[in-house]
């Protein structure tokens, strides 16, 4: 009986994992709401900036093609 009650409350989680974070700095933005631009218009994939800027240090950047395509060598 001990172990079923202690699975069940490691089963829940935090108070804190869906809380949203107070930095007021946060964004929440549908993903098909993003900038997303072609950086070579033969190449199907696109990117839509996090933060930073990827031209001028670090970045994160999302990043999505097709479904099925493959990159080319490189």
């Amino acid at each position: 009986m001990i172990g079923i009650i202690a699975l069940a409350l490691a089963a829940q989680p935090a108070p804190s994992a869906h809380a949203a974070p107070s930095d007021a700095h946060n964004r929440y933005i549908p993903v098909d709401k993003l900038p997303w631009y072609r950086e070579a218009p033969n190449i199907p994939a696109e990117l839509a900036p996090l933060w930073g800027d990827r031209s001028n240090g670090e970045a994160g950047t999302y990043f999505r093609v097709p479904a099925g395509w493959e990159a080319p060598l490189h």
